[in-house]
């Protein structure tokens, strides 16, 4: 009996409606009603209300009318439509045609080649396996290809379209977009770019080489996407290639930017090229390069190096140690978290440091180099300038050769230009943890620079050049570092550091240390209880005022502690390595070699000292008087005496010495019992020269006839019993193994002698 073709009506109320075997029409009026179509081809309306619809088998003809509905076509190719409400609409097995209608629908497609067409409103569309054709028409849809080679529509509105599987045509309507190709190799176009229109590879599994100027975006699976008028891309998790376009239309699709270019996850390399790009790096090492145009290079997280390229660019550095570069044009450098580098390029740029250390290289232009909120180092690189500059860190300027300006804010160290520059620190004295405890650092690299680091505590690297230093009030650290410097630290306890060359260091006020370094150096403590250490070479160490501590250093060269400056006489004892003044201050010695007394009336006590012999050629130790009647024991060792002004008393103990008085009365002793060979000269005034015991084979140098005296009084001799021999114009006596040699004399009576 063949199958009855019904007509089904319902009513008001909600119905339940089945169709049987024919080619049933059944209308739902009314009610939320259930309708189900059976087998046949069937015309099924569901009217008002939220209706539940199924075709069945069959091709049907199905329409959800207004209401909430879900249709569902079920077995064969079926006309399915939503109608007016927020729909439901499911193709299921066949080569369906769906339709949301208006409002939020949802459609699915099924197994086999479907068309899914949304409708107004926004809609989610799924076209489910086949190589069904996906339409988002108006409003913000989503649309998932599926499997199989799909083309998708997304309409006018804020689409995103998906592709899946399947070698997919993907077209993006008017309004922002957001599209994935997924798996295969498929085409998306972003129509006419008057929107953003952004490709996503976040899904992919490997690596992307994307470029946007050849328009193809190549998986390392082997997956080529072909890409037509995109603005912007967000790369994969892997480490992509990614490089612009040159787009160059319309600004407001990024604000004032074109190109919009995402790295995503990976270790990127993003090249803008042309047009005014917006890039973001994501996470990971991305190497970032705007090319032409006005960019916007946000490297976001990791350790970031972005170039900006021609025309005025904004560069952010992000979280992690970056390097920016803003090339050509005024730009905007913003390094963020991390330990960056930033360099303006040319053009006036302004180069703003993050909250940790930074170093910030201006460039060609007038310049702005902020750095941030000074917790931590943050350096204004000139090393690579073509002229030098003035350096003012109080008024924050910094003023080239060639007339350019540049501006420093929250500047907390410099590194000047390889010339003779001119540095004025600041007053900062902030956060001490930026250099240990110092506040700001100043260093002038390689030329002859002058460099005030003024109030605050300063960190002063002269650098190459023959440097002149000054730390000003705060507690200073000033290294001269190479060449022949001057420092000098001010107020405050400093340390000064003389490095390599011929350096002069001056404490001034504060307990000070100064380290001379290789070199011929001057060290003076100034006032306070200073420390001063010479180097591996020559130096002259002056305490000044206070209780100071001079160490000679290694005494393999010739070291002075030299205290003609001194407004007191003083106690000098070097064996005990301490000099006593008479105002009560303390001097300790180490490892002197020699000593310039005070201008007064000195006690010398020399020490044992029997080192290296080259620093005065025979001697080892100088002991130099000025201008008081000063008593001198050198005590053992062959010692250099010079006995200066003033009438002075001087015994020079065992060893070989050279003893030289210039002016006045002295009394000279040689040493008694000691059996080695003295050099005496008098100088100037009524010398006495002084021989006890088995005194050696003595020379005086510059005896006068009836004005110097030979006193060998301690030998109980008459003149008759000396032996006197004149050989060449010289003078010998012969005491018992010892003897006197008189040089350039001739002539002695018992009048040169006292017995």
């Amino acid at each position: 009996m063949p199958a009855e073709n019904d007509v089904l009506i319902g009513t008001d109320d909600p119905d339940l409606l089945k169709g049987g075997k024919g080619s049933d029409t059944i209308t739902g009026n009314g009610g939320d009603d259930t309708l189900k179509g059976g087998r046949g081809s069937d015309a099924i309306t569901g009217d008002n209300d939220g209706d539940q619809i199924n075709g069945g088998r069959g091709a049907d003809v199905l329409d959800g009318g207004d209401g909430n509905d879900v249709v569902d076509g079920d077995r064969g190719d079926d006309l399915v439509r939503g109608g007016n409400g927020d729909d439901t609409v499911i193709g299921n097995r066949g080569d369906d045609t769906l339709y949301g209608g208006n409002g939020a629908d949802l459609l699915r497609g099924g197994k086999n080649k479907d068309l899914l067409d949304g409708g107004d409103g926004s809609d989610t569309l799924y076209g489910g396996r086949g190589a069904d054709l996906l339409m988002g028409a108006n409003g913000d849809d989503t649309l998932y290809g599926g499997r199989g080679d799909d083309t998708l529509y997304g309409g006018a509105g804020r689409d995103r379209q998906e592709g899946g599987a399947g070698d997919d045509l993907i077209f993006d309507g008017p309004g922002d977009g957001n599209s994935l190709g997924g798996e295969g190799n498929d085409t998306i176009d972003g129509g006419a770019m008057t929107e953003l229109n952004i490709v996503t590879f976040t899904d992919a599994d490997t690596a992307i080489n994307i470029d946007l100027s050849a328009g193809t975006a190549t998986h390392l699976d082997g997956e080529v996407d072909t890409l037509i008028n995109i603005t912007a891309v967000n790369g994969s998790g892997c480490d992509d290639t990614i490089t612009g376009g040159d787009y160059n239309g319309v600004a407001g699709i990024f604000g004032f930017f074109h190109e919009g270019l995402t790295g995503v996850d990976g270790n990127d390399i993003i090249n803008g090229n042309g047009g005014n790009d917006f890039v973001f790096g994501g996470n990971g090492d991305d190497t970032i390069t705007g090319g032409a145009g006005f960019d916007r290079l946000d490297g976001n997280e990791g350790n970031d190096d972005i170039s900006g390229g021609s025309e005025n660019d904004t560069l952010i550095g992000g979280n992690g140690d970056d390097t920016l570069r803003g090339d050509d044009g005024d730009d905007v450098l913003e390094g963020g978290n991390g330990d960056n580098r930033l360099e303006g390029g040319n053009g006036d740029d302004r180069l703003v440091d993050g909250a940790t250390r930074g170093t910030l290289v201006g460039g060609e232009g007038n310049d702005t180099l902020d750095g941030g909120e000074m917790t931590e180092l943050n350096i204004a690189n000139f090393q690579e300038s073509d002229t030098a500059a003035v350096f003012d860190l109080g008024a924050g300027t910094v003023t080239h050769d060639d007339g350019e300006v540049d501006v420093l804010i929250n500047i907390t160290g410099i590194n000047a230009t390889p010339f003779n520059d001119t540095i004025n620190g600041g007053d900062y004295e902030g956060d001490p943890g930026i250099f240990g405890f110092f506040h700001e650092g100043l260093a002038g690299v390689d030329g002859n620079d002058i460099i005030n680091g003024n109030g605050g505590n300063d960190f002063v690297f002269g650098g190459n050049g023959d440097d002149t230093i000054t730390g000003g009030d705060g507690l200073d650290r000033l290294d001269g570092n190479d060449g022949n410097d001057d420092i000098s630290g001010g107020n405050g306890d400093d340390t000064l550091i003389g490095g390599n060359g011929d350096d002069t260091l001056r404490g001034d006020d504060g307990n000070d240390v100064l380290q001379g370094g290789n070199g011929d150096n001057r060290l003076e403590g100034g006032d306070g209880d200073d420390l001063l250490v010479d180097g591996g070479t020559r130096g002259t160490l002056v305490g000044g005022e206070g209780n100071d501590t001079l160490d000679g250093g290694e005494m393999t060269e010739l070291n002075i502690a030299n205290f003609q400056e001194s407004d007191t006489a003083a106690v000098f004892d070097l064996g005990a390595g301490i000099v006593t003044h008479d105002d009560g201050e303390v001097d300790t010695l180490i490892n002197i070699t020699a000593i310039n007394a005070t201008p007064f009336d000195d006690t010398i006590t020399g020490s044992d000292y029997n080192g290296t012999p080259g620093i005065f050629g025979f001697y080892h130790e100088g002991i130099a008087t000025l201008d008081g009647n000063n008593l001198v024991n050198s005590g053992a060792g062959n010692d250099f005496i010079f006995g200066g002004n003033g009438d002075d008393t001087i015994d020079s103990g065992d060893g070989s010495d050279r003893i030289e008085t210039f002016f006045g009365d002295d009394v000279i002793n040689g040493g008694a019992d000691d059996g080695m060979d003295d050099q005496m000269l008098g100088g100037a005034g009524a010398d006495t020269f002084v021989f006890e015991g088995n005194f050696g084979a003595d020379n005086i140098g510059d005896f006068e006839l009836g004005i110097d005296l030979i006193d060998i009084s301690s030998f109980g001799l008459t003149f008759a019993d000396l032996v006197i021999e004149e050989v060449d114009g010289n003078t010998s006596i012969f005491i018992g193994d010892s003897s006197i040699n008189v040089q350039g004399v001739t002539g002695l009576t018992e009048d040169d002698f006292i017995f």
